[in-house]
């Protein structure tokens, strides 16, 4: 078995809180491996404190089948002290020793207080899980068709099977992975080496680490402690696979292989992983630092720099860098070959700027990058005027300004400037350049100012100004409404039901509609009486539409073209009830329940210009204006019937100097066919 003669540092009782807390809950299953000649060994396995305590005084049935035949089976129970005591002695195991130490130490009955940690220690040795009667060794004859089985009693009695485990040729020729190369980081005498064991898809127990000197082909061990996870039975599948451990180097600058070894669940390591090579350094204090540069021709400059003597036995390599779109932008090596006493260092500087920085590269160790310096060609071109500016606002205030975009490289951004007069002088509105071809603002439409100015200049990094662009006029959105309206007088017209109204339009010139709206007597809603565009001073409007006794609220109002609303003052009149006339008769109505009609007839004048006002109520609904009739008719005939017939009549006569009768109900009578 592995590490039979070795000693390990093991913290006991952190680790066993650690797992118990951190523990997939109710996790326990059974893990098996196959030996030679037939046989196997096999094993529980758990890291829940309640699975653990289960087992925790419990039978253990173990059994195996043959074509669903049981051919075998025993009862595991943990064995006497001093057979721990004897294997311990034998073995020579530390984990053994351990399991021996804590049973002989503890008070009473030392299984039964101890179990927890005696049952953490037999997870690196398969002597002690067999010791435990966790697990047993066994021979199948591989093409049965042989799976095993193991069933948990605990003290109550009560049964827990855990799943089969099938004994198929996939299990006789399984053959343990190897664990992934390692994730490598050196330093000044260290390495920091990590794992993602999701490849081995949990066939370890924990892991070792070996390193061997570049160029021998011993391969010793780091530290001979099994490297466990504390969230080994984790939900999370990446962290219950994340391994990490720190070594200490014998010295720096020498190059070293480092690889992973898995141990599984029976104590015995697998194939060693593929390798991976490092070696520790000490950083150096500093690189190559800029010191000043001179332009040559506008467009070439002299670049020159230092570094410290004493780093230079460490340096690889000293590179320049250059990028073109940003001091922290996208940096690309243009120049390798300055450790070679180029001094200064001659470039091309692109248009309209670039950004240099030197990369020292030591041997050993990560890249020193200088601080950047920006360096730009001579210019005194300005650039182009922009061009197709444009802009519009909503109902807010908020304006959208937009232009064709310049194309120079040196391009910095474009000055915003406006006015509420063309004539005015423009103010600045943006004090950084702005990159972006389009502006937004927010400007107050509640003010007299209804119109409002843009124009716009671009500048490149050199200072240079482009002239001013055309200039963009705005009218803003109309938010004032238009001059009061006025309601002159209300008079009731030869105490008639007739109400005469004087009124006087809007001065404002953007008004270009005015309404009268009256509340319908006891209605307190507002309908629109008349509509008028322009209305002159001292206008009179004949309301022929009131009744006596009934009080209405007259209001004028006046709109511009962008909807702002002026309303007058509120006048009231209640036309006195003396002049109601008698109406004109109704000689009868007749149903037609054939016809489904209803005849309405009255004596025809010779001559009139009066009319009757019909209301009418069918199946019991309120009374509703139905028709406007001429006298000179002689006769009305409604053909508009409800199935059951009911339906009742009012009727009101309306003269020609505008008043009017009260309404009268008229009896129906249903014709005799």
């Amino acid at each position: 078995m592995f590490m039979r003669n070795s000693r390990y540092i093991l913290i006991l009782l952190g680790i066993c809180l650690c797992i118990s807390a951190l523990a997939q809950k109710g996790r326990i299953f059974i893990a098996v491996k196959p030996l030679s000649d037939g046989r196997f060994v096999s094993r529980i396995i758990t890291l829940d404190s309640a699975e653990t305590q289960r087992l925790n005084g419990s039978s253990i049935i173990y059994q195996r089948f043959e074509n669903k035949r049981l051919v075998f089976e025993k009862t595991l129970r943990p064995e006497s002290g001093e057979m721990l005591r004897s294997l311990a002695m034998q073995k020579n195991n530390f984990y053994l020793d351990e399991m021996a130490d804590i049973y002989f130490n503890e008070e009473g009955y030392p299984l039964d207080s101890s179990y927890h940690f005696l049952y953490f220690l037999s997870l690196f040795n398969f002597d002690g899980a067999k010791w435990m009667g966790t697990g047993t060794e066994d021979r199948a004859i591989p093409g049965r068709n042989s799976f095993i089985r193991y069933t948990i009693i605990d003290r109550k009695g009560r049964k827990k099977q855990l799943p089969d485990k099938v004994l198929d040729a996939a299990f006789w020729n399984y053959k343990a992975p190897k664990p992934a190369p390692p994730k490598v980081r050196c330093g000044n005498m260290t390495t920091t080496l990590e794992l993602d064991a999701r490849n081995t898809k949990g066939a370890y127990w924990g892991f070792l680490a070996q390193r061997n000197e570049v160029g021998k082909d011993r391969w010793e061990w780091i530290d001979e402690k099994i490297l466990i996870n504390a969230f080994h039975e984790s939900d999370n599948e990446e962290l219950r696979a994340y391994y990490k451990m720190v070594d200490s180097l014998p010295r720096n600058e020498q190059l070293y292989g480092f690889r992973w070894v898995g141990v599984d669940y029976f104590g015995d390591a697998g194939p060693p992983g593929d390798s991976v090579v490092c070696a520790g350094y000490e950083d150096i204090a500093s690189g190559a630092e800029y010191m000043r540069y001179e332009i040559v021709q506008d467009s070439f400059a002299n670049i020159y720099w230092k570094i410290d003597s004493s780093v230079l036995p460490k340096v690889r390599s000293i590179n320049l860098a250059l990028a073109t779109d940003s001091l922290n932008g996208n940096y690309r090596i243009i120049r390798t070959d300055i450790l070679n006493g180029v001094n200064p260092v001659y470039v091309k500087l692109p248009d309209p700027i670039g950004y240099y920085r030197f990369v020292t590269q030591p041997y050993y160790g990560e890249s020193i990058v200088s601080i950047a310096i920006p360096i730009e060609r001579l210019d005194h071109i300005p650039p182009a005027i922009p061009q197709g500016l444009s802009g519009k606002t909503d109902s807010l205030g908020r304006v959208e300004l937009s232009w064709k975009a310049n194309t120079e490289k040196d391009l910095w951004g474009y000055r915003i400037y406006y006015a509420n007069n063309k004539s005015d002088e423009f103010s600045l509105l943006n004090v950084e350049p702005r990159m972006e071809n389009y502006y937004r603002d927010t400007v107050d439409i509640n003010n007299l100012s209804r119109k409002i100015y843009y124009k716009i200049l671009a500048l490149d990094r050199r200072g240079n100004y482009s002239g001013f662009s055309e200039i963009v006029e705005i009218a803003k959105p109309d938010t004032i409404p238009p001059a009061t309206p006025l309601i002159k007088g209300i008079i009731q017209y030869k105490n008639k039901s007739i109400a005469l109204v004087r009124m006087a339009g809007s001065p404002s010139e953007d008004v270009y509609g005015h309404r009268l709206l009256r509340t319908g007597g006891l209605d307190s809603m507002y309908q629109v009486l008349l509509t008028f565009g322009s209305l002159p001073a001292d206008t009179i409007i004949v309301d022929t539409l009131v009744e006596y006794g009934k009080k209405y609220h007259y209001i004028l109002s006046a709109e511009d073209y962008s909807h702002n609303t002026a309303y007058s003052e509120t006048f009231s009149i209640t036309p006195i009830a003396d002049g109601i006339r008698k109406g004109y008769p109704v000689q009868s109505a007749l149903l037609d329940t054939i016809r489904r009609q209803v005849i309405i007839n009255w004596k025809r004048p010779l001559r009139s210009k009066e009319k009757f006002i019909l209301y009418k109520s069918t199946q019991g609904s309120p009374f509703t204006r139905a028709a406007t009739i001429d006298l000179i008719d002689g006769q009305y005939v409604d053909r508009n019937i409800p199935p059951d017939f009911r339906v009742k009549y009012k009727i009101r006569t309306l003269y020609d100097d505008g008043t009017y009768s009260n309404k009268k109900e008229i009896e129906v009578k249903i014709k005799q066919q």
